[in-house]
């Protein structure tokens, strides 16, 4: 008998804390998005989200929510429905990741990451777990065996989820099975398309409100400080805000950088069965590509420069990454 090596593939749906909001609940049957652009910028104004406190309600846990077990494959959901809401087609603010709800319960996605585009069909369905709504899709276990065979077999991925306005919040529902001793998982946002397939209206109407990100944030190379003046780094004051593309644009007055912007929950786990939780951090984690040596981002000094840092091993794209941890 070979020895096997299994991970699940996940579609990501971060695809993405016991959720209090009242979520939008799942019922009825999905109808394709017809909205028009006049339609969604007229849509009722959403509030204002604290995403600190999103996160908090939105990262949960296959125990969490009940689900350890409780199904084996996508035909054995059939308590699930779809979620009129859900149905339609939903894009993050710079496009890249489009989510297509179909009323036939096919959900189509695609993202350009760097340039690489992947796309998915895969079923869904939505569930309601004691006021919870879930997204369920199926995905598969990949099993590698020593002989370079793979193994195929269906399982389920879940992810909490919430609609506010023409907004939809994500998070990936955490697996009961131990995979290392931390994990990590990325609140996902999405908005809904016009008729044109453009999400622009939406994203216009629904600005990200930069008071979620007060407070300190710590970093292997300092710490930094978000409140009503902007972002204080190593003394220099850095006016804050979000453009049309979802990015954090830093402004120190003279130079402007618009930096990918993602929130992430981390936790660390005494063991791999996860038994305990060590610590709950929240993290911003902040990237920037350059075109060449001359594009240098202005928080250069706060940044890992993956050029500099891995040159000896041939990396040659001009990255920048960091992620920044929120003071207890």
């Amino acid at each position: 008998m070979f020895m096997k090596k299994c991970f699940i593939t996940v579609v990501s749906l971060i695809c993405s804390l016991a959720i209090l909001f009242s979520l939008v609940s799942c019922g009825g049957k999905a109808d394709e998005n017809d909205r028009t652009e006049n339609d969604v910028t007229e849509t009722q104004q959403p509030q204002i989200i604290d995403y600190k406190e999103l996160i908090n309600k939105l990262d949960n846990t296959e125990k969490d929510l009940g689900l350890v077990d409780k199904y084996n494959e996508f035909v054995d959901v059939t308590d699930g429905e779809l979620d009129s809401d859900l149905a339609g087609l939903w894009l993050s603010a710079d496009s890249k990741t489009r989510y297509d709800f179909g009323s036939d319960g096919v959900l189509k996605t695609k993202t350009d990451y760097y340039g690489s585009v992947f796309d998915n069909e895969i079923k869904y369905t939505c569930l309601k777990n004691d006021g919870f709504s879930v997204l369920c899709v199926e995905t598969e276990t990949v099993t590698h065996n020593e002989d370079g065979t793979e193994e195929f077999t269906p399982t389920l991925a879940y992810d909490s989820y919430l609609i506010d306005g023409d907004v939809l919040y994500m998070m990936s529902v955490e697996s009961a099975e131990g995979m290392g001793t931390s994990y990590s998982a990325a609140l996902q946002i999405l908005y809904r398309a016009d008729n044109s397939g453009s999400a622009a209206a939406s994203v216009s109407a629904n600005p990200m409100d930069l008071r979620s990100l007060y407070g300190v944030w710590s970093s292997e190379k300092g710490d930094v400080t978000v409140d009503d003046n902007g972002m204080n780094a190593g003394g220099k004051i850095y006016k804050l805000s979000f453009n049309d593309q979802g990015k954090l644009t830093a402004d120190d007055g003279e130079t402007t950088t618009a930096y990918g912007f993602t929130i992430v929950s981390y936790k660390e786990y005494s063991d791999p069965d996860k038994s305990s939780v060590v610590s709950e951090k929240l993290n911003i984690s902040l990237t920037y590509m350059g075109k060449n040596a001359d594009d240098v981002p202005n928080l250069k000094p706060f940044l890992d420069d993956w050029h500099e840092d891995y040159k000896d091993s041939g990396y040659e794209d001009y990255y920048f990454t960091q992620n920044f941890t929120l003071a207890s």
